[in-house]
């Protein structure tokens, strides 16, 4: 912590702040103070009591600062103790994914495992209470809908009688028509309100996680196309994965440089996830929100 401490300071002293911090929090850090996402979720902040008009000069020079001293940076967060709450730990692994899907241009970040359908962590903000199963049939009700053209996440926000209407006029199968209809109704039962944007990156992050779930281990597809997203999964700890979605073709170096980057902060929060435990049960065991297919 000392070293760290001197690189705060430094930092302070280099960009003439009142303040240097390294945090993780909700409220975003104010308009007039200077700002480095990082990878592990934690963000450096230098704050101004007032505001600079060189602003943008100072949060270049904090960048390079935060590039410079990364590996001082990562060690502190690595080896701080964390004692977290249920809340705090899913909280942080979120932000961490957050920060990881900025980085790496990616849609969504996520975090499944191999031995429950439970998503650990997501990105995506509103977060539904949709699982890595749901994922598996909505993928293959997105899916017949792509084939006809028609956009699976324009659906699942539009009025019931439209959904109706737009499955009713397409040349398909009266069974892909019913399996896009009911995937839909069922999306829309939870009552989650999404913007058109919301719900296209769901979508997207729902058959990314389905293709993950269908590769295993460490893989990938560059996607962005009618064949469906782009994606780019990173085992860990045993069971876990890391899985990248994107909605256009990536470059892939970017991206898994961006993931070995960010995955040992990952790993660490998602360790330090309290079991789930609703049912009495052990970690893994979750409350289905929807029934078999």
């Amino acid at each position: 912590m000392d070293r760290l401490a001197r690189v705060l300071e430094l930092v302070a002293r280099e960009l003439e702040a009142d303040d240097v911090r390294l945090e993780i929090g909700v409220r975003p850090p104010r308009e007039q103070d200077a700002v480095v996402e990082l990878a592990s979720g934690f963000r450096l902040v230098a704050v101004f009591d007032c505001p600079r008009a060189d602003l943008n000069e100072r949060r270049a020079r904090l960048l390079g600062l935060a590039q410079t001293f990364e590996a001082t940076l990562d060690g502190a967060i690595l080896g701080a103790p964390h004692p977290m709450t249920t809340a705090l730990a899913a909280s942080a692994l979120d932000e961490a994914l957050i920060a990881l899907a900025r980085i790496a241009s990616a849609i969504a970040v996520v975090v499944i495992d191999e031995r429950s359908p439970m998503i650990w962590g997501c990105s995506l903000q509103p977060r539904g209470p949709e699982d890595a199963d749901v994922a598996m049939w909505l993928s293959v009700a997105a899916s017949a809908a792509a084939r006809v053209g028609i956009d699976f996440g324009a659906l699942i926000v539009a009025p019931a009688d439209e959904v109706t209407a737009t499955v009713d006029r397409v040349a398909l199968p009266a069974e892909d028509r019913s399996r896009i209809a009911r995937a839909a109704a069922r999306i829309q039962s939870t009552g989650m309100r999404r913007t058109p944007e919301e719900a296209h990156a769901f979508v997207v992050t729902m058959r990314a996680i389905a293709a993950a779930r269908r590769g295993g281990g460490d893989d990938r597809a560059p996607g962005g196309g009618p064949d469906g997203p782009g994606w780019l999964a990173r085992a860990f700890g045993g069971i876990y994965r890391l899985v990248l979605a994107f909605d256009a073709p990536y470059s892939e170096l970017h991206a898994e440089s961006a993931a070995k980057r960010a995955l040992p902060v990952i790993e660490r929060l998602v360790m330090a996830l309290p079991p789930v435990d609703p049912q009495g049960g052990g970690k893994g065991q979750v409350v289905r929100l929807f029934g078999p297919r």
